[in-house]
């Protein structure tokens, strides 16, 4: 981006001198135009001479697009030429000359001054074109998920990502499309239309913003991945240390990913030969994401685990010894279960149902906030502030 705009500032100050330049070749073309004219010692000549030369040089700037690139500075040529030719008609052939000498200079600064411009947009244009195609063809591929199927960047897994950028940046993948397509359509329909040379420079660079928000994207889209492999990882410990003996078995209607969603809390009930019901969600960070200079921390997988003796609890002691014991269960089995803190004081319930309901609340909370402190950061990185 930095290269970008110096890129963009190195043109502006071309222009700047290239000003300069132009004014004083508009004063040699006046005095080289003043000296031919001179040796014609009939005034009306004179003056034809002066407004031809006049009329030629407004036809060269009206196909400049003068009224888009420079609003008002060809009115005031055509109007002095209108003045000039009314002059002659009415024999005031000095007058004619005047108006047509000063006004050749302003038409000559002019012509130049819109050749800049116009090069200017061509390769903004081109640029822009450039870019947008290069993002389309990029947004197109990250779509498919054959396109980006290869081995996560993390040091502790082996798994491959399954290339659901979309789906795994829950919503950031989209937002990023819709805002390329916003831009795409206000340069073919607006700027591009208008010769609106700001304009284009400022979606040239958001254009390459989009390309760093696609980066991150994907790297959001990794670690979501990243916290449900962990999730399934956990799950599948938790499982394994409560059900080795036979004691407990799973109820399979009643587990899985919330809704079948993998970026939800994943539920488990597990039902015991008394009809004791532990009900376990594991869910994907304990910690909201804090946001930092370098982008954003992830916390650790959680679990949150509460039993009951039945459909509903009955013996609230009964159901906390039970609960004791898995827990041990899991020490045994080396599972930390520092993780597994029952809910905490916003969660209320009664059965298992209602443990697992509120409790799948409380994990959707943390993963929407990670994912929005992700696009905050992306829009914060994109404004510069």
């Amino acid at each position: 981006v930095d290269e970008l705009r110096y890129s963009i500032l190195q043109v502006e100050d071309g222009i700047t001198q290239v000003d300069g330049r132009v004014n004083e070749m508009a004063d040699d073309f006046a005095r080289e135009f003043n000296r031919i004219t001179n040796r014609l010692d009939d005034q009306k000549t004179r003056a034809l001479a002066y407004s031809t030369q006049l009329r030629m040089m407004l036809d060269d700037i009206c196909s400049l697009h003068p009224n888009k690139l420079s609003p008002g500075d060809a009115e005031d040529i055509s109007e002095a030429l209108t003045y000039a030719l009314s002059d002659i008609d009415y024999g005031d052939y000095q007058a004619a000359i005047g108006v047509s000498q000063i006004n050749l200079i302003n038409a000559s600064v002019l012509q130049s001054k819109l050749e800049i411009l116009n090069d200017e947009y061509s390769q903004l244009l081109v640029h822009i074109y450039e870019r947008c195609s290069s993002i389309h063809e990029r947004i197109d591929s990250l779509k498919k998920p054959e396109n980006n199927i290869y081995n996560l960047p993390f040091a502790d897994i082996s798994e491959e990502f399954d290339g659901r950028i979309p789906f795994w940046s829950s919503g950031l993948f989209d937002e990023i499309e819709l805002n390329f397509r916003r831009i795409c359509d206000a340069v073919e329909s607006r700027y591009e239309v208008d010769m609106d040379i700001d304009s284009l420079k400022d979606a040239l660079v958001e254009i390459v913003h989009i390309e760093e928000q696609l980066d991150e994207c994907i790297a959001v889209a990794h670690n979501e991945y990243y916290e449900f492999l962990r999730v399934q990882q956990l799950a599948i410990s938790l499982y394994e240390a409560l059900t080795y003996d036979g004691s407990w078995h799973l109820h399979a209607d009643s587990s899985g990913y919330t809704d079948a969603d993998e970026r939800r809390p994943y539920r488990m009930v597990l039902v015991d030969g008394c009809g004791n019901v532990a009900s376990i969600v594991v869910f994907h960070n304990r910690e909201i994401r804090s946001q930092t200079r370098r982008g954003v921390e992830y916390g650790e997988t959680q679990f949150m685990l509460d039993v009951c003796d039945g459909d509903t609890m009955s013996d609230a002691d009964l159901c906390e010894i039970i609960r004791r014991g898995l827990l041990s269960r899991l020490e045994e089995s080396h599972i930390d279960i520092g993780r597994g803190n029952r809910q905490d004081s916003r969660i209320s319930d009664s059965n298992s149902t209602e443990f697992i309901t509120n409790t799948v609340i409380v994990g959707d909370k943390i993963k929407d906030d990670r994912i929005a402190a992700a696009g905050n950061h992306m829009r914060i990185k994109q404004t510069g502030r």
